[in-house]
C-alpha cells in the first residue's frame, strides 16, 4: 500500500468535493484551488501548509461539523497519513465523526475518509485495523455505487494491494482476479491511478 505521492492528489480532489457546498464562489482562487495548483506542480510541502491554513480558517468561520471544515480536516489528515500518521489518524477520526453528524453513513466522502484512515493505520503498523477499514470502504463502495461500478473496481484493487502487503496473498489474488473479470466484462479501461497498483499485484 505504498502510495508515495498519491495521497495529496486524492486529498485535493476530496477537499474540492467536500467544499462544493460553499454558496458564493470567491473572486480569487480559494484555498482548495490553490492546494490543487500546488499539488499539480509537485509542491507537496506547500500544499500541506495551505491545508493547515484552510482548516484553521474554516474552523473559526464555520465550526467543526460544517462540510468545508470536514473537507479541510480530511485533506490535512490524508496529506499527513504517511509523514505523520499518528497526527493524521486524529484528524481523520475527527473528520469521520463530524461527517457522521451531518451526512448519511454510506456517503461517497466516507469511503475516502476510511481509505485515508486505513493508510494511516497501516503506516503505524496496525495492519489488522488497516485491513478492516479498507474492507469497510470496499463494502460501502459496493453499497453506494453497485457491485460493478468503476469506483468499486478501483477500490477492489486498492484493497487487494493492502492484502498483498500484509501477506494475505491468496485473498489478494482472488480479489484482483474478480476485479480483472468485472473490468473486462464492463469494458473499463485501465483504472487510472491504480495502474501501478495492478502491476504491483502481479
Amino acid at each position: 500500500m505504498d502510495h508515495q505521492n498519491v495521497p495529496l492528489g486524492l486529498v485535493a480532489a476530496g477537499f474540492l468535493a467536500a467544499a462544493q457546498s460553499s454558496p458564493t464562489p470567491p473572486s480569487r482562487p480559494g484555498p482548495q484551488e490553490e492546494a490543487l495548483r500546488l499539488v499539480a506542480m509537485g509542491q507537496f510541502a506547500e500544499a500541506r501548509q495551505v491545508f493547515e491554513r484552510s482548516k484553521a480558517i474554516f474552523e473559526r468561520l464555520y465550526g467543526p461539523a460544517h462540510p468545508d471544515m470536514i473537507g479541510a480536516t480530511y485533506a490535512l489528515g490524508a496529506a499527513l497519513s504517511k509523514s505523520a500518521p499518528a497526527k493524521a489518524e486524529l484528524l481523520l477520526r475527527q473528520a469521520i465523526a463530524n461527517c457522521r453528524l451531518s451526512q448519511p453513513e454510506q456517503h461517497p466522502h466516507m469511503i475516502k475518509f476510511l481509505n485515508a484512515l486505513a493508510t494511516s493505520r497501516y503506516a503505524q503498523g496496525d495492519y489488522c485495523e488497516a485491513g478492516i477499514l479498507s474492507e469497510q470502504a470496499l463494502q460501502m463502495c459496493r453499497a453506494t455505487f453497485g457491485p460493478e461500478h468503476s469506483h468499486v473496481i478501483a477500490q477492489m484493487y486498492d484493497h487487494a494491494l493492502l492484502l498483498k502487503a500484509t501477506r494475505r496473498r491468496k485473498e489478494a489474488d482472488t480479489l484482483k482476479r474478480e476485479a480483472d473479470r468485472i473490468r473486462a466484462l464492463k469494458g473499463y479501461g485501465e483504472p487510472g491511478r491504480h495502474q501501478i497498483d495492478i502491476l504491483a499485484l502481479q
